[in-house]
């Protein structure tokens, strides 16, 4: 006596038909969800709000991080610590300045 999966599973009319309406209102919500997103991303944008992460250096700090590497006196390293930013951050802002 072996188990079979066959005997597990449903396929009549009214089981394809549930399935098929759980489908239908599951993809519906997400369009619902999707639309007040995009309402609200526009709501915001309106009232002046910008998305995103704020930048890590302001232009002060970054002038600062221009002028202690363009000095070479301090590693990659020491000017991450001093401006309290990780180096590859470091590096972002050095790479975003260059043409």
């Amino acid at each position: 006596m072996g188990f079979s999966c066959e005997s597990c599973l449903i396929f009549n009319a009214p089981s394809e038909t549930l399935s098929t309406c759980q489908g239908g209102l599951a993809e519906f919500e997400r369009q619902l969800i999707s639309e007040r997103t995009r309402a609200g991303l526009q709501a915001a944008k309106a009232r002046g709000r910008v998305g995103g992460r704020r930048p890590a250096l302001s232009a002060d700090q970054q002038a600062l991080l221009r002028q202690l590497y363009d000095q070479r006196q301090h590693t990659i390293a020491q000017i991450a610590s001093m401006l309290g930013v990780s180096r590859p951050t470091v590096y972002r802002y050095l790479g975003a300045e260059s043409p």
